[in-house]
């Protein structure tokens, strides 16, 4: 769950991203891996995360000033 989390707000809320999931933890990265039952649309390698759902890619997404 908080792999997820992590990957849907890495753009827009990244220190809480990354303090879900820290970016030198492999640990947590392997524990949370979540792989494609469908159509692959994006792969975070980061987050060990392949998104079959969502049309953009959460890491494009821009702060809300």
């Amino acid at each position: 769950m908080r792999v997820r989390l992590a990957y849907l707000t890495q753009s827009v809320a990244a220190d809480p991203a990354d303090r879900l999931v820290p970016p030198s933890d492999g640990a947590l990265r392997s524990e949370g891996l979540v792989r494609a039952r469908g159509s692959l649309k994006h792969h975070s390698a980061r987050f060990s995360v392949d998104d079959t759902l969502l049309p953009f890619d959460p890491a494009s997404l821009q702060p809300l000033a």
